[in-house]
């Protein structure tokens, strides 16, 4: 999958009309909608979701935020391997099934 991430932002960067960096894009098919942020530190942040779902530029961001006051902030906490947090979890599904499309 991280190939696959790794062309598409390439190939959005080249048809790109604008001369910037895209840290982010989603795409669907008929299935599912892939919604994917790739954050300052160059963290990438991926989310699937049923196909009829909106992107979720904004949604990204936030789950960005937890990320970074649960786990990043915390010295406790090692930087690589899965991510090993309770507080982290919680807050994140809390966020998660606040959201709209979560309830369709």
């Amino acid at each position: 999958m991280r190939g696959m991430l790794i062309g598409l932002k390439g190939f959005c960067q080249k048809i790109s009309p604008l001369d910037y960096e895209i840290n982010r894009f989603s795409y669907v098919t008929n299935t599912y909608r892939l919604h994917f942020y790739e954050t300052p530190t160059l963290m990438k942040i991926v989310l699937t979701t049923d196909n009829s779902c909106a992107p979720m530029n904004d949604e990204l961001e936030v789950i960005f935020q937890i990320y970074t006051k649960y786990v990043s902030q915390n010295p406790l906490i090692k930087s690589e391997g899965p991510i090993k947090s309770q507080v982290f979890s919680e807050k994140l599904d809390q966020y998660v099934q606040s959201l709209p499309v979560f309830n369709k």
